[in-house]
């Protein structure tokens, strides 16, 4: 049984590199919340929001790390 992706992309025209990028930060991403939820955390809504815009290239992955610091009130962790 496949399961709907939880995140997704729009396809830009004539930009196929990009598409790319974007389905691999999609697969990702998909990774990443499902070793979460193995793990047994629950992804909250703002860092899924987060995901989704670092998906959409609308956040970098410098940018997604330092957000999710400073939800949880970390000031200095090496990833």
């Amino acid at each position: 049984m496949k399961k709907n992706p939880r995140f997704t992309y729009t396809e830009i025209p004539n930009n196929s590199s990009e598409n790319l990028r974007r389905h691999d930060r999609m697969m990702n991403m998909e990774q990443a919340v499902a070793n979460q939820c193995v793990e047994g955390f629950t992804p909250s809504a703002d860092y899924l929001d987060d995901c989704q815009k670092y998906v959409n290239g609308e956040l970098t992955s410098d940018d997604l790390i330092q957000r999710t610091k400073a939800r949880h009130s970390i000031s200095d962790v090496n990833v």
